[in-house]
């Protein structure tokens, strides 16, 4: 049975093999602005950027974590931590405290607010996940989960090469 292909974006042959150049870069970077956009309009209430998410999250499961701990674990700069702390930080959601081991090492924390808000944030990330789920089979979703697995794998490979 042929596969109807249901994204123009990806280029399909009539004999449905893909096309000599797949576009997968193009919808993985549609698919992140879509999820930046329904995260703004569902976070708008708290004034939290997508990439403050990530790290709220991180830290629902991590509290006190390091500066150093979080870019390590969101794999992202040290200076995109700071920012999205300092913007956490003006909108009372976390606070930084000092290592009392090392006075050179902030500890990041949630404040009350910052908990108050989990079940919500919860609830949103839950509705962005059914809402690009929808209609996929269970095995579909382990199949798509191993993909991604393995473009992230490969993503962390490059970028480990290119740190040599």
């Amino acid at each position: 049975m042929k596969q109807q292909n249901t994204c123009p974006e990806i280029g399909v042959k009539k004999d449905g093999t893909l096309s000599d150049f797949s576009q997968l870069g193009k919808l993985i970077s549609i698919l992140n602005r879509a999820g930046q956009s329904f995260f703004a309009h569902q976070t708008s209430d708290f004034d939290i950027g997508g990439g403050q998410l990530s790290l709220i999250f991180y830290l629902y499961k991590h509290n006190g974590a390091s500066q150093d701990e979080l870019s390590r674990a969101l794999e992202v700069d040290k200076a995109t931590i700071t920012r999205s702390v300092h913007k956490l930080e003006k909108e009372g959601i976390v606070k930084r405290q000092r290592d009392e081991q090392d006075h050179r090492v902030n500890r990041i924390v949630l404040t009350e607010a910052g908990f108050s808000i989990q079940n919500e944030l919860k609830g949103i990330a839950l509705l962005w996940h059914d809402t690009l789920l929808e209609g996929f089979s269970n095995d579909e979703i382990v199949q798509l989960e191993l993909l991604f697995g393995k473009l992230l794998k490969n993503a962390r490979n490059y970028k480990n090469s290119q740190l040599k």
